[in-house]
């Protein structure tokens, strides 16, 4: 699962871009707590955690970005009275095989 689709999956679910929001945010911040950790644990020294750190904090802003960009195209389709996604509706086989 990406991180849009989490986005699709917080408005589906009523929440808010908010709520979501708080959501990310309060998994990001144990995140680099526990990459501090192992570089600490590794013996990486002051440059290379810095180095960690900031591109991991690089990334989780692409993350929020696109959970909140799937938040929204969601809720506007919604808003509009369409589907969440422009998936085709899955088919069911029908009981005669073809």
């Amino acid at each position: 699962m990406t991180a849009a689709d989490y986005g699709r999956l917080a408005a589906s679910l009523g929440l808010s871009l908010s709520q979501t929001v708080e959501g990310f945010l309060r998994f990001r911040a144990p995140f680099h707590h526990e990459l501090a950790v192992a570089a600490r644990r590794r013996g990486f020294d002051a440059a290379e955690t810095v180095d960690l750190l900031e591109i991991a904090e690089r990334a989780m802003d692409h993350l929020l970005v696109a959970t909140m960009t799937g938040h929204s195209v969601s809720a506007g389709r919604a808003q509009r009275g369409l589907p969440l996604t422009d998936e085709p509706p899955s088919r069911e086989p029908s009981p005669g095989g073809s």
